[in-house]
């Protein structure tokens, strides 16, 4: 953002309520928290992992997703990112080794979901087995063909 402000100015009058304004939009995906909880119960830890800014990741915590999943990393709070691995330069992957060693397990034996190619990508270069994420039917699909029992 700083970069962006530093571009093209400040933000006009009135910014920070329509930033708000999306927050209060935002909500937890019901169909992808009802896997998360029925991971959990099954005995899986779970971890979020995202790359936020400040605001966003402040409200997230307010809204409690911290007792939807056993761990979670903000890139904003830890200063780390999921990286592009397509791109030169970002090939640190050590926010995917912090997640791992907060979760307390190895990368052979967890498995790593995201939206986006690039994030899928680097965790796989770890050793990491990955879904790319469309839609929370699809992923309780995938990983059921992955032998993850779900308690109903």
């Amino acid at each position: 953002m700083r970069e962006t402000f530093e571009h093209f100015g400040l933000p006009p009058p009135g910014f920070g309520e329509v930033w708000e304004k999306t927050f209060d939009a935002a909500s937890f995906n019901p169909a992808l928290l009802d896997i998360v909880s029925k991971l959990r119960i099954g005995g899986y830890r779970v971890a979020a992992l995202s790359n936020l800014e400040p605001s966003r990741a402040k409200r997230l915590r307010d809204q409690g997703i911290n007792s939807l999943f056993d761990v979670v990393i903000f890139s904003c709070e830890v200063g780390l990112r999921k990286p592009d691995i397509s791109k030169k330069g970002s090939e640190n992957l050590d926010v995917y080794r912090l997640t791992l060693s907060r979760l307390g397990l190895r990368a052979e034996v967890c498995l790593f979901i995201d939206d986006n190619t690039n994030c899928v990508d680097a965790a796989e270069s770890l050793g990491i087995e990955s879904i790319l994420f469309e839609n929370a039917e699809q992923l309780r699909c995938e990983l059921i063909g992955k032998g993850v029992a779900f308690v109903e």
